[in-house]
């Protein structure tokens, strides 16, 4: 499967808007496994690595689910703080 075939369907089983589906994800392939890199913003206070931790674990089970690809990374970088 090419790389944009696969980003192309990641980002369909993460986001239901297609208007939505470029707003931090980056999806690439390498050797028939995807690397996700997602930005994203969190609220203050919250503890970033619980958080980091529970998004990793469902992205890649999301991914894997409905896709039937490998995952082989997911890249999490906080953006913004926002206070809540």
């Amino acid at each position: 499967m090419a790389a944009s075939g696969a980003a192309d369907n990641v980002k369909s089983a993460l986001f239901s808007d297609s208007s939505r589906q470029d707003k931090g994800v980056l999806v690439t392939e390498q050797n028939g496994q995807l690397i996700i890199e997602l930005h994203l913003k969190i609220t203050f206070g919250v503890n970033v690595s619980a958080i980091v931790q529970s998004i990793t674990h469902k992205v890649k089970y999301t991914i894997e689910d409905a896709t039937g690809l490998k995952v082989y990374k997911i890249h999490v970088c906080i953006d913004d703080i926002v206070a809540g």
